[in-house]
């Protein structure tokens, strides 16, 4: 049987992330294992909620900087969903039209047909 090695780090690297926190002892994670495990894929949610976790404690900003950063990456990032829903509407309605005449050009093509 084939042995398998892993490097676990030390303590004092999960230490120094400022994303990695000791949810049970023993057990790390950092912000993305939340991310990937919930499967955010929103790129304004991402960072939203990396900033969530830690609101404040990141070192460079303050809690009030990081409740704003939080509030704008949420509006951006509904602001891009609500356009993106809009451009994939128009597009459907287009295609929905198009069908619909090419629909109704062979419904004439065949009743023309039909009547010779």
């Amino acid at each position: 049987m084939n042995k398998i090695s892993v490097d676990i780090p030390e303590k004092n690297t999960y230490q120094s992330n400022k994303y990695m926190r000791e949810v049970l002892p023993g057990v790390w994670i950092d912000v993305y294992d939340l991310i990937d495990g919930f499967n955010v894929t929103d790129g304004g949610y991402q960072h939203a909620l990396k900033k969530i976790v830690a609101v404040g404690q990141r070192g460079h900003k303050d809690e009030a900087e990081d409740r704003k950063d939080i509030y704008d990456s949420v509006v951006r990032s509904n602001e891009r969903f609500d356009l993106m829903r809009k451009k994939c509407s128009i597009v459907f309605r287009n295609a929905k039209q198009e069908i619909w005449g090419l629909t109704r050009y062979a419904l004439k093509e065949k009743l023309y047909n039909e009547e010779k």
